[in-house]
């Protein structure tokens, strides 16, 4: 489709794009005087204001290990430099901008490696383009990151797999990949607290293939990154709290009914606001659910096909997910993805290779299951289908313009 020597043009025209269209999106679509910045604004402002990493209780902040600390450090870290006003906003979502332009790259060189030039193109005009990519590189949350990180990990991964063995060039570049994928699945942990499930994950697949030398280092570069955060909260709990102190609220958010929030918000309010608050939040919160579950096996086997359904079709508790817009660009991308998985399947090789990928879906479907269903989730793990998605429709084209040469 395109000449070799003309490739990385492409490329380098195709991210620039994508730059210019998400710094364009700032200024035309966000409210730069007042922004919805969640959690993270929270406690960024409050390390801003010298109450250290705290977070709202109930009337007053307390020290928190509500949620991982990179994004609200990233975001305390531009308030000092440009300020808490619309030039740093700004900084904020150029630095999502770029994020999100180095990602389309990082796609194209991924979905050729795993399949061919024809279906990486389409994979990284996808990114430019799509509304919903571009949506969320100008929101303020952590979505982008991850989906930077994560196709990181899975490029990298596929190079240590499948770079090759036997001569030492080779196993010393496969080395250097097992370093580099090490570091960000352990930069993952400043941002997704389930990531250690993810990691452990990428652990024992080495351990599987009995690469336990990878497996070792993986863990060991996870918990050396995150130690410094994990020493903070044991130095301010006293509790080994190794990422967030928030499981078991998470856990609650997703497996209860009216009446048991009734009883959580009772149950709450008699918390003391003092260091423990959210220690024992999340424990009261946890006991809740589990007492639900229990009770109401019937409903949570409902609920748990809601959340498959709103995770991977239509979002069925939020009608903002329900947008034409959101729903022309997601069904298809849906459609040429099982599409493409039909073809893989057929293939063994590639099936093989596409495992890691098919698995990560299993696992961020069941953690769905486990916890709840936001939208962002959908978008989160839709940057590692699109490679697939996009080969369903290059096979598609191909198979159409076969049938029309034969006629």
């Amino acid at each position: 489709m395109i000449a070799r020597s003309s490739e990385n043009i492409f490329v380098l025209t195709t991210a620039l794009a994508a730059l210019i269209i998400r710094i364009s999106a700032i200024f035309l679509f966000v409210d730069l005087n007042n922004p919805q910045m969640w959690e993270f604004g929270m406690i960024a402002r409050n390390l801003l204001n010298g109450e250290g990493f705290t977070f709202l209780a109930l009337t007053h902040n307390v020290p928190s290990a509500f949620m991982p600390p990179g994004l609200p450090f990233i975001y305390y870290f531009i308030f000092s430099i440009f300020g808490d006003n619309s030039a740093g906003y700004v900084v904020i979502l150029f630095i999502n901008a770029v994020l999100s332009a180095i990602t389309a790259v990082i796609s194209y060189y991924y979905a050729k490696r795993l399949f061919n030039k024809s279906t990486a193109v389409f994979t990284i005009i996808y990114i430019t383009f799509s509304p919903i990519l571009i949506y969320s590189s100008i929101s303020f949350n952590s979505i982008i990151i991850y989906q930077f990180l994560l196709l990181l990990v899975f490029l990298l991964l596929d190079k240590i797999i499948y770079t090759g063995s036997g001569s030492k060039i080779i196993k010393n570049d496969v080395f250097k990949y097992v370093i580099y994928i090490s570091f960000v699945l352990g930069l993952f942990l400043y941002f997704r607290a389930e990531s250690v499930f993810f990691i452990l994950a990428i652990s024992a697949l080495f351990m599987f293939k009995k690469k336990f030398s990878y497996a070792f280092l993986v863990v060991l570069f996870s918990v050396l990154i995150i130690s410094p955060w994990t020493i903070r909260n044991f130095n301010t709990f006293g509790k080994f709290i190794p990422v967030t102190s928030s499981f078991g609220y998470n856990f609650y958010f997703g497996h209860g009914d009216d009446a048991s929030t009734l009883v959580y918000k009772e149950k709450l309010a008699m918390i003391n606001e003092d260091v423990n608050f959210e220690i024992n939040q999340s424990q009261m919160a946890l006991d809740l659910a589990v007492k639900y579950i229990t009770s109401h096996p019937i409903a949570e086997v409902r609920e748990s096909v809601k959340k498959v359904y709103s995770l991977w079709i239509i979002d069925a508790y939020r009608d903002s997910a329900k947008e034409p817009v959101y729903l022309f660009v997601w069904i298809p991308t849906l459609l040429f993805f099982l599409t493409g998985t039909y073809f893989i399947f057929r293939q063994k090789s590639k099936l093989k290779q596409l495992s890691p990928v098919y698995f990560y879906l299993i696992f961020s479907t069941l953690l769905t299951v486990v916890f709840f269903n936001i939208p962002r989730y959908q978008i989160q793990m839709s940057i590692i289908m699109l490679p697939i998605a996009m080969y369903g429709l290059t096979e598609l084209i191909s198979k159409y313009k076969s049938k029309t040469i034969r006629k």
